[in-house]
């Protein structure tokens, strides 16, 4: 994984490349502090399905069959957006990565970190300000081999119930490199989102590479560098599944179960006089205010209940919490400039 050679090159002590050439030691060292959070057992995810279906490739034609065909990509990534977004924000992890590979020249790296109110990385959950703290790492496009990062990129924000908020820029980047953090910052957000989700929806698969495991990971009597496992989350059959069902129970007046259709987490205010259940009344558990996940709900032989399709429009993106917006990612620039 591209974290992986990221990770060497520290072990290395060569230096990364700063996006910015105001950026100061005092971020490079925060971002020294960062890849330290990620050890053998920090999770790391490729997220490359997940790009590919939020930013679709169209076709730049008029024809019938490009018509229908961008309609149907862009249905597909407006359906994974409405699908994440009935999940919280929660924290899935104290820090975690995702990567992806947007080019045959370029991969992107988000290193994601909880943090507390001072904007330092937390391990308790006491602690944590509701706030993630995003920065990206990515290949250079205007020198071969050289390793570029941005410290802080962005931040997201959620409200106290766990609901996304906002995003918050660096506003000292601007053009490609802008757009290209607002791409990640909704690329993150809805990662977060799907695996906020019970894994039996959206299940997340491992991949081992046999090669790791060959021969103790040696190869003529030396050690091979070692390389993590990529995880990925696999939404795209409870996407198939969620789009399949359209039928509606029977409206014939009497109170029957219907049919079976995705229930967003919500947060529910339990009495100590009436605990769920009839259990025992147990703060937290049984009585209080109790978070329950996003299910499915209903009778599936009543068929499945589909939500009403619309579309996404792009909105203010001066306030991205009123829209998640579809920024194309930027182009390999010509003038020698670098892309985020």
């Amino acid at each position: 994984m591209f974290i992986d050679e990221i990770q060497a090159m520290q072990e290395r002590r060569e230096q990364l490349r700063r996006l910015r050439s105001d950026a100061t030691d005092e971020e490079f060292a925060n971002l020294q502090r960062q890849l330290a959070l990620l050890d053998a057992k920090c999770p790391r995810y490729d997220v490359h399905n997940v790009f590919s279906a939020l930013n679709p490739a169209l076709i730049a034609s008029d024809s019938p069959l490009a018509t229908k065909r961008n309609a149907e990509v862009l249905e597909r990534r407006n359906e994974l957006v409405n699908l994440a977004s009935k999940a919280p924000m929660g924290l899935p992890w104290f820090a975690f990565s995702l990567e992806h590979r947007y080019s045959e020249w370029q991969r992107v790296a988000y290193l994601v970190r909880a943090v507390d109110e001072n904007g330092e990385p937390v391990a308790d959950l006491n602690f944590w300000h509701r706030r993630f703290v995003v920065t990206t790492i990515f290949d250079s496009l205007s020198e071969s081999g050289q390793v570029e990062y941005n410290p802080n990129a962005f931040e997201i924000l959620l409200n106290t119930d766990d609901e996304f908020a906002s995003f918050q820029y660096d506003l000292r980047l601007s053009d490609a490199n802008l757009d290209a953090t607002k791409q990640g910052g909704e690329l993150v957000r809805t990662c977060i989102q799907l695996l906020n989700w019970d894994r039996e929806d959206v299940p997340t698969k491992t991949l081992v590479n046999p090669k790791q495991t060959k021969n103790g990971g040696k190869k003529s009597g030396k050690p091979r560098p070692k390389k993590s496992d990529p995880t990925i989350i696999k939404f795209e059959p409870f996407l198939r599944s969620a789009r399949a069902g359209t039928h509606r129970s029977s409206g014939n007046g009497m109170h029957e179960s219907p049919g079976e259709h995705l229930v967003k987490g919500h947060y529910i205010n339990v009495t100590y006089a009436h605990p769920l259940f009839g259990h025992k009344p147990v703060l937290g558990k049984t009585y209080g205010r109790i978070w329950i996940k996003p299910h499915k709900r209903g009778n599936p032989e009543r068929g499945k209940l589909q939500a009403p399709r619309g579309v996404i429009r792009i909105g203010n993106v001066g306030n991205p919490a009123a829209s998640q917006p579809v920024i194309p990612f930027p182009a390999a620039p010509q003038d020698g400039g670098t892309a985020a």
